[in-house]
């Protein structure tokens, strides 16, 4: 499911859309102040930086990062008044000479007085705000932060054409506000298999939104917002793929929140997918070499972690210096991505457990 501008909106991210406005108020009275647009995957990046263009028009070029960049001289962006990047994460990586090309291109755009607006994901910019202060080279900052239960809410009433009755149980049976667990103890050296509560945790915050709700639906929305980490993008994708033959459950959301099971170089190997978002295997072996990448890999894609896309054809350079903005993009060729025409397995995140990948990272402290 696609986001769009509307769907946005709704959500309660006009000040986003409002701050691009404002930067390209700023552009033409003859100010330039570097914009970096700043999100998590599926989070809507893409609506902004769209948005962004179409404020611009003919006076905008496109330049998409695809692949990790490796080469400085690979660097090229179109004679325009405004350039828009996209996926600024690709220009670093996390070995020796690995800021080369980030350093490349803030040197880049010190030294045009063309304004760039630029799309990064939200951990690779933590991280290089951190170690290498990247915030500083672009003043305005437009940030998409993660939505409330509400939020989640109105975005899914703006997107859906027809809402599904919300029903409290599945072939299962009702949901509960308490579920039942068996555990062993130990009782004067015999083990005993006693009852433990557990808490439905969204039916007693669900009680915070508004009286327009059954009760039902704000459960629902309540697991939605906290399943999708509050990502615009993975809760619709989330929804599309829970809601059954008209009917939408909590029970239905429940198998996305398996326990993940990893060793260390899975982690490594998720890590560096989440913040890239996207990779090439041979990009993923580049990138860790002490990893068995393939191995790891089929763990993740097993636990749903991960999205494999088999044989994908990368899309080659094209030249963006004479045609007009709606054409003007641009995929650059990056470390071992494959030449033009060349198939590769590329690597993804999977939006169904977002959640659980972000929340066993930031465990490890893998994400800052």
């Amino acid at each position: 499911m696609a986001l769009t501008v509307a769907d946005l909106e709704a959500a309660g991210l006009g000040s986003q859309l409002a701050t691009i406005e404002d930067a390209v108020a700023t552009h033409l009275d003859g100010s330039v102040a570097n914009v970096a647009v700043i999100a998590e995957p599926y989070a809507g990046r893409d609506v902004l930086l769209e948005y962004a263009e179409d404020q611009f028009g003919a006076a905008s070029g496109h330049v998409t990062f695809e692949s990790l960049v490796t080469d400085p001289a690979a660097l090229e962006f179109p004679n325009r008044e405004v350039v828009v990047v996209e996926g600024c994460h690709f220009l670093y990586s996390r070995r020796i000479g690995g800021f080369d090309v980030l350093d490349a291109f803030l040197d880049h755009i010190a030294n045009r007085d063309a304004l760039f607006v630029t799309a990064w994901n939200r951990w690779a910019w933590d991280y290089l705000a951190a170690v290498k202060d990247v915030d500083r080279a672009f003043p305005v900052q437009v940030d998409v932060p993660r939505l409330e239960p509400e939020a989640i809410s109105a975005l899914v009433r703006e997107h859906v054409d027809d809402s599904p009755r919300f029903v409290e149980s599945d072939g299962h049976g009702r949901v509960k506000t308490v579920d039942f667990d068996r555990a062993s103890v130990d009782v004067a050296g015999r083990e005993v298999s006693v009852p433990v509560p557990s808490l439905n945790v969204e039916y007693l915050t669900a009680r915070d939104m508004g009286e327009e709700y059954g009760e039902t639906e704000r459960v629902v929305y309540e697991k939605l917002a906290r399943l999708a980490e509050g990502n615009p993008g993975v809760a619709l994708a989330l929804w599309d793929r829970s809601v059954r033959n008209g009917e939408m459950s909590p029970a239905f959301l429940d198998d996305r929140e398996a326990p993940l099971d990893l060793d260390d170089d899975e982690a490594m190997t998720l890590t560096s997918v989440l913040t890239n978002e996207r990779l090439a295997m041979p990009t993923l072996r580049e990138v860790l070499p002490d990893v068995n990448v393939a191995q790891a890999v089929q763990t993740l894609e097993h636990q749903g972690l991960v999205e494999l896309e088999r044989d994908a054809r990368p899309r080659s350079r094209d030249d963006a210096d004479d045609v007009d903005a709606e054409e003007a993009r641009a995929l650059a060729d990056g470390d071992g991505a494959g030449s033009p025409g060349e198939r590769v397995d590329v690597v993804s995140v999977a939006p169904e457990r977002f959640h659980a990948a972000v929340e066993h990272l930031e465990g490890r402290r893998l994400l800052w």
